[in-house]
């Protein structure tokens, strides 16, 4: 990932933007903008999607950007004219401090910041035979240069070391066993990937 700064006036283009149609297209666009800005890679490819207006009037946009080595889920929430972003939630919770344009937490990181990794407990498990075995757990993701590059994740009775790959691969790194490189999904705050006809899973923040 690229290390961007952004000028305080572009925010105001890319959420002050009553003066733009306010269409769908408009909502879009300026979603994908957002992830950019909040990621800090305005080279990554984005998708999104319209998914209609609430019963409270606010608009939803859901989509995913495509970082170096991962990808990342991302939802924008427009006020009921579909002018103003009024929510934008991204790693698993909403940036309020982003959406008023006091920046993103990616941007003015130092050196040092980058490289470190960044561990939490979380529910982990494994579903097999049509049972789900949950457990607690740790997550360790590993950083270089601000991207994430992998991710420890310690089950109660192993270690498992996951390689972020392209294209929504990782390889996988078992104790005792041979790397393998499979898909995953992550989606609504979860990571699953199956190994060897089990399906492993833990949730992310």
């Amino acid at each position: 990932m690229k290390t961007c700064y952004i000028l305080p006036t572009l925010f105001g283009l890319v959420f002050g933007g009553s003066a733009m149609a306010q269409s769908t297209e408009y909502m879009i666009e300026d979603c994908k903008n957002s992830s950019q800005i909040f990621f800090q890679d305005f080279e990554a490819r984005t998708e999104a999607k319209y998914e209609g207006q609430r019963t409270d009037g606010t608009h939803a946009v859901n989509g995913t950007i495509y970082l170096e080595n991962r990808s990342a889920y991302f939802s924008c929430s427009y006020n009921a004219k579909g002018d103003t972003l009024v929510e934008f939630f991204a790693e698993g919770k909403p940036w309020p401090d982003f959406v008023k344009g006091r920046g993103s937490p990616y941007m003015g990181r130092s050196n040092a910041d980058k490289a470190k990794d960044d561990s939490f407990e979380t529910v982990c498990g494994v579903m097999a035979g049509g049972q789900d075995h949950s457990y607690r757990c740790e997550v360790v993701d590993h950083y270089k240069d601000g991207t994430k590059t992998s991710t420890t994740l310690r089950f109660p009775d192993q270690t498992l070391k996951m390689v972020w790959k392209p294209c929504k691969h990782v390889e996988l790194h078992f104790e005792g066993m041979a790397a393998k490189t499979v898909r995953y999904s992550n989606a609504e705050g979860e990571v699953d990937f199956v190994f060897e006809d089990k399906t492993y899973y833990y949730l992310f923040r």
